[in-house]
């Protein structure tokens, strides 16, 4: 699974009004719809397997989904950098993917110097830093911790408070 390129969530922070409230489930959905290979289905074909394969091929497994309200999701990173004082509004976990909602009623410029510095320390590093029309920060990082992350953050106003939101993956 992939998160949305930067164009993605750069689009969707510029539709903040109505995207900020239900951007977690549609992240976790952009990502699955992105994370495939593009090449649709032949409808009406069957799939067959040799006898060989289906001795050989591991179980099926369905993605585990939960999200929680008011707090982190209990499998997220411990060493992942919270800004001080945020309130979590939602928690959602896909697998070893993580999409988190925090608020705060600091200004974005104080919240995006933070995870500037805070995300280039060690285990974590920048990978990109992009600045949209709105005061909105879109910073895309990994961290080297074990296991490795790979995630983006989208740091925006929305009416009196900021918005926070940082979708984390676990990386093979």
């Amino acid at each position: 699974m992939s998160f949305p390129d930067i164009a993605c969530l750069k689009a969707f922070a510029e539709r903040q009004t109505l995207l900020w409230t239900a951007l977690p489930l549609l992240l976790l959905a952009l990502s699955l719809a992105c994370g495939g290979d593009g090449a649709p289905a032949d409808e009406g074909s069957v799939p067959t397997a040799s006898v060989e394969l289906e001795e050989t091929a591991a179980p099926a497994s369905t993605p585990e989904y939960s999200s929680v309200t008011g707090r982190l999701p209990d499998t997220f990173p411990s060493r992942f950098p919270v800004y001080d004082g945020v309130s979590i509004e939602r928690g959602d976990t896909l697998t070893d993917s993580f999409v988190v909602d925090f608020r705060s009623a600091d200004p974005p410029d104080d919240i995006a110097a933070f995870y500037r510095e805070a995300l280039d320390s060690d285990p974590w590093h920048i990978i990109k830093i992009e600045e949209a029309e709105g005061n909105i920060t879109i910073i895309e990082f990994e961290g080297d911790d074990d296991p490795a992350y790979s995630g983006r953050i989208a740091i925006a106003p929305l009416a009196d408070v900021t918005r926070i939101m940082v979708g984390l993956e676990v990386l093979p």
